[in-house]
């Protein structure tokens, strides 16, 4: 039996969570007889009020309308390797304070450590893992980010971590960790490692019957105020914006019976009946989202749950059986209500269904959050125009609900990084040379990192819009941190169901 440590990188980001991921990695490495613990400083750090999600919003804010989500090779090599430069970014001297603190509690562990990485947290875990490997402790990294190979040849090259892993980690979890403490190389299915200078990668295993995997393990994590739980894997759609087509390759679903006796099993366990669906969308198939109710409304719990969602299929008569089952809030992808703008998108164009949906939701009993990416390639002031009036119209009829403005940035993997010609958008990759010549190096090793992109509308221009959705949000008491905000602070808190 081999003890492994499961780590959950801050920052947290703006509404509650916990890592579903390293709970599925956790299930399957003790279905195989290891010991795994959890340590989630990602909500120690929210908790306690010291978590750096705003500073790092605000870093990432000077670059909006010309941002992505990929990784930032500078900041990754100033908190791997700050010793190389002369001046560190404000944002990497607060990563490198928050490594110092945790150090020594991960340091007391035993056996490997594994990550999970994202957009936000790659720096820290980046930062942490490499401290630890030169205290002779074997680490590796999985996450949505993983799927990028620049970033996978960086981790390495770097001396972040002794592997990489793309795909469905709770399928080769268990391997890689005897391979980790057996082994030179883990060469296991979807692991990238260094040999000899060299990156090797083998490709990610096929993906499984999601009813045949064990159920998540939350043991040290805390779940008091709420469960969280996953029903499916992937996305049925392909919006243009979005990196989920590239993470997963198709779009399944557990049994709607597995679901909700997991759901009860949760109850019994924990004592609570709030659960929280980390699904990319609940109703991606419509036959198994009214089964599912169906079978909540049935058992007669009285759980409450919610989860992120589509307009698409969401009738007045779905969404009241919805209520019914116990759905408390949903957050619902919208994006624009200009029909141009969502065929740009690759999304259903019917706006008046979407804005019926967010009406019928509220008038449910069911707390409506929606999001808005303006300044999408081809967007015109016309179409924002009817983005605002329709928002208008929307909180004139229900002051109720929630909207959040996000300005179009370039994401891992999604077709606008892609074929950003068809968008009418340049890339501008990552230049090396801004970096002492040790790191730069590193960097130029591992591949093309686009960090920019010259879009055809200009940056005043997504400020100005972004400004004017906040002004709704502000006008109706709804003001939050988001990324491009004009005015750096928390605002009134978000609300929750």
């Amino acid at each position: 039996m081999t003890q492994v440590t499961l780590v959950h990188s801050p920052p947290h980001g703006e509404v509650p969570f916990r890592s579903i991921g390293l709970a599925c990695l956790q299930a399957a490495l003790l279905a195989r007889g290891h010991e795994a613990i959890t340590i989630d400083l990602s909500l120690e750090e929210d908790r306690s009020g010291n978590d750096f999600y705003g500073e790092y919003i605000g870093h990432l804010s000077e670059r909006v309308g010309a941002m992505g989500d990929g990784p930032d090779p500078r900041i990754l090599m100033e908190v791997v390797r700050p010793e190389l430069f002369a001046e560190l970014l404000p944002v990497s001297r607060t990563i490198l304070r928050k490594v110092e603190h945790h150090l020594p509690r991960l340091l007391a562990t035993e056996g490997p450590l594994l990550f999970t990485v994202n957009t936000l947290t790659v720096y820290f875990a980046a930062a942490m893992a490499s401290r630890l490997r030169a205290a002779g402790r074997r680490t590796a990294a999985g996450g949505p980010a993983c799927t990028f190979p620049p970033l996978r040849n960086l981790l390495l090259r770097c001396g972040a971590f002794d592997a990489v892993v793309q795909g469905e980690g709770d399928l080769v979890v268990a391997p890689l960790v005897d391979a980790l403490c057996s082994l030179p190389t883990p060469s296991v299915p979807g692991a990238s490692w260094l040999e000899d200078g060299v990156v090797r990668s083998l490709p990610p295993v096929a993906p499984a019957a999601l009813d045949a995997l064990p159920m998540p393990s939350f043991l040290g994590t805390d779940v008091h105020d709420f469960v969280p739980i996953l029903s499916s894997r992937g996305c049925p759609h392909r919006c243009s914006y979005c990196s989920e087509p590239s993470h997963w390759g198709c779009h399944r679903t557990r049994s709607p019976e597995s679901v909700v006796a997991e759901m009860v099993e949760r109850a019994g366990e924990y004592g609570c009946g709030d659960f929280h669906f980390h699904d990319d969308l609940i109703n991606g198939d419509l036959a198994w989202l009214d089964r599912f109710t169906s079978l909540l409304i049935e058992s007669g719990r009285g759980f409450r749950w919610e989860s992120f969602c589509a307009p698409e299929g969401l009738s007045a008569a779905r969404l009241g059986q919805m209520r019914r089952s116990g759905c408390v809030l949903l957050k619902l992808g919208v994006q624009s209500f200009s029909p141009r703008v969502l065929g740009l998108m690759g999304r259903p164009r019917n706006v008046s269904f979407a804005r019926g949906a967010i009406l019928d939701a509220a008038r449910s009993g069911i707390s409506m959050h929606f999001d808005m990416l303006t300044c999408f390639p081809g967007e015109t002031d016309e179409d924002h125009r009817l983005n605002v009036e329709m928002i208008e119209g929307i909180f004139a009829e229900r002051p109720d609900v929630y909207f959040s403005p996000n300005p179009f940035y370039l994401s891992l993997g999604s077709a606008t990084m892609l074929e950003p010609d068809r968008y009418g958008m340049r890339l501008i990759d990552f230049d090396p040379d801004t970096l002492p010549a040790p790191a730069a190096e590193v960097v130029r090793a591992s591949g093309r990192f686009p960090v920019s992109f010259a879009s055809p509308i200009p940056r005043e221009v997504v400020r100005q819009r972004l400004g004017e959705l906040g002004g709704l949000l502000s006008r109706y008491g709804r003001d939050y941190l988001y990324l491009g905000k004009e005015k750096r602070d928390d605002g009134p808190a978000r609300p929750r169901s």
